[in-house]
């Protein structure tokens, strides 16, 4: 009985929730269903067409068709082949007006690649107004110091360029003529300065001839001397001056152009850059890109017309501005001076621009003409060469060995003049300052002491009999805690300056003659950085002063 109730409780169930069947669709529906969905017969009268286009072109070209049946479709489309029942659609770029086809089917661009136009466009773009000043996040999007409003278009352009600098676009991704040519691996070149990596050619970048650029500079370096006080330095800090175009690796390298407003910075990304120095934008002038030749030393001639180029290989560059041809130097001598000349990372112009002297294998100098890079003459101390440096007039050579000796090359008689011993342990560099022939000469060690000597009082020469004696120093510097790494007086020799690349912000500026160290700067806010080399503004000490560092940028500050 309970059996019976509960199968008529489901039927009822089954009655009461069961759907009714759909109305018949009429011929407004079915017309808008075809449309949408398509059906068989639309299908197939796609494939018949498709079919018969193709019969058709290959019985133009071949002079004969395919064997399908096409009077019966139902039956025979499974004869067809797979890849007839598809078609690939080709879409349609879209090309600007001024990116129009010429006649024969040719580009008015002559081959330039086409761009699709955007989809879609906002014209408000136009009437925004970005303040880039304003925001600090938006600041590196400026192109000058003093540039402040810019519309939402050029906005969104800066937007993209930036993006691009930090996430540039992978190789993969370029067109085939855009990718750089493979090479086997063998003729990769690496900085360790092998035989193999000798051959390697020139790769210009934008070197276009200075001598416009050379003649509308003019000469900003025309500053009157005053005397420095002893107790305290007026400096200030200016815009860094490679803020247009940042280096990719350490600056190993600054230099002033002797007249000119142009400051050169070099290093390891194998990239020379020119800035124009005014010490609020400092513009970019040109630059110069040796292909696998990381740049450990550049200078420019004391003629202001060429800037001599070298790093651990065998040859070195002279770049000619006024007319922006590189030359590749890689004959030095005879063959023995040659085969001595292993690295050419070391080199020092004299003052007047005639000789050019290179560190060498086994207390080895040579000394080249630098008008013709011709060899000269060669100079010798005992050990490894740690550095040397020219008198200021041009007619003589300091040269220092790792072993704390230092001889004094005469280029007129083409002797040893004086033969003394540093009283630091482990030279590093040297350097002389003064007039004429150099009153001051600075000797750095591995213990980061600085020996300043007086050398019209305290050296010895061949006239008084010292030979190899140790002279005492006028002062003993010992500001710096590690081996000191850079030396460089000022040009009327009123400040040396004296760094350690073996620290961060290790770097010290003594007053001369007093052979004091000033006290008020740096301070612990200067940013500095680890510094690798430095030079100063040409003539006078109330200049500037320029500091490159690993982190690839180029410190500057006026001295007032």
């Amino acid at each position: 009985m309970a059996k019976s109730k509960s199968t008529s409780n489901a039927a009822t169930k089954k009655q009461v929730f069961a759907r009714p069947p759909p109305p018949p669709k009429d011929e407004e529906e079915e017309e808008l269903e075809k449309l949408v969905f398509g059906d068989l017969e639309g299908f197939h009268a796609g494939i018949r067409g498709t079919i018969q286009d193709s019969s058709d072109e290959e019985d133009a070209d071949q002079g004969f068709g395919r064997d399908v049946a096409a009077q019966n479709w139902d039956k025979d489309l499974a004869e067809i082949p797979d890849d007839e029942l598809f078609v690939i659609d080709v879409p349609t770029v879209h090309r600007s007006d001024d990116e129009s086809e010429g006649e024969d089917g040719k580009d008015k661009a002559d081959g330039a690649e086409k761009k699709s136009k955007a989809a879609w466009e906002d014209s408000d773009d136009e009437r925004v107004v970005v303040s880039l000043a304003d925001n600090p996040r938006l600041r590196k999007l400026r192109v000058t110091e003093d540039e402040n409003l810019i519309s939402g278009k050029d906005y969104q352009k800066r937007l993209r360029r930036q993006y691009h600098r930090v996430y540039p676009i992978p190789e993969w991704a370029l067109p085939s003529n855009k990718r750089k040519s493979k090479k086997r691996r063998g003729s990769d070149a690496s900085s360790s300065g092998s035989d193999s990596d000798y051959g390697m050619e020139v790769e210009e970048v934008a070197t276009e001839p200075l001598a416009k650029l050379l003649s509308a500079a003019g000469s900003s370096w025309t500053k009157k001397s005053t005397r420095l006080m002893p107790e305290k330095i007026e400096i200030a800090r200016l815009q860094d001056a490679n803020q247009a175009r940042h280096s990719h690796s350490g600056i190993s390298a600054v230099s002033f152009h002797p007249t000119h407003p142009l400051l050169l910075s070099a290093g390891l990304d194998s990239t020379v850059r020119l800035f124009h120095i005014d010490g609020k934008i400092n513009p970019a002038a040109t630059s110069l890109h040796l292909k696998k030749t990381p740049i450990h030393s550049a200078q420019f001639h004391p003629g202001g017309r060429k800037v001599f180029l070298s790093g651990r290989r065998r040859y070195f560059h002279v770049w000619d501005l006024e007319s922006g041809a590189v030359e590749k130097v890689t004959q030095i001598g005879t063959a023995q001076n040659q085969e001595l000349q292993r690295s050419t990372e070391k080199f020092k112009l004299s003052p007047d621009g005639r000789y050019m002297a290179l560190a060498a294998a086994r207390g080895v100098v040579n000394i080249l003409d630098a008008k013709n890079c011709m060899w000269v003459t060669s100079a010798k101390v005992e050990g490894r060469v740690a550095d040397m440096a020219w008198y200021p007039d041009g007619e003589g050579l300091a040269i220092a060995s790792k072993a704390s000796e230092v001889i004094e090359f005469n280029m007129r008689t083409g002797t040893v003049e004086s033969r003394w011993r540093d009283e630091g342990f482990g030279t590093t560099t040297i350097a002389l300052g003064g007039k004429d022939s150099g009153r001051w000469c600075a000797i750095g060690s591995e213990s980061g002491v600085v020996n300043v000597y007086d050398r019209i009082n305290g050296l010895p020469n061949s006239a008084n009999g010292y030979g190899e004696i140790a002279p005492k120093p006028a002062r003993v510097l010992e500001q710096l805690l590690t081996p000191v790494s850079l030396l460089e007086f000022s040009g009327d020799a009123q400040v040396l300056a004296m760094a350690s690349h073996g620290k961060t912000d290790a770097l010290r500026l003594v007053h001369l003659p007093s052979l004091s160290a000033y006290k008020n700067w740096p301070t612990s806010s200067t940013p500095l950085g680890r510094v690798n080399c430095a030079a100063w503004s040409p003539g006078t000490s109330n200049g500037m002063l320029a500091v490159g560092n690993e982190q690839g940028k180029v410190r500057l500050w006026e001295i007032r």
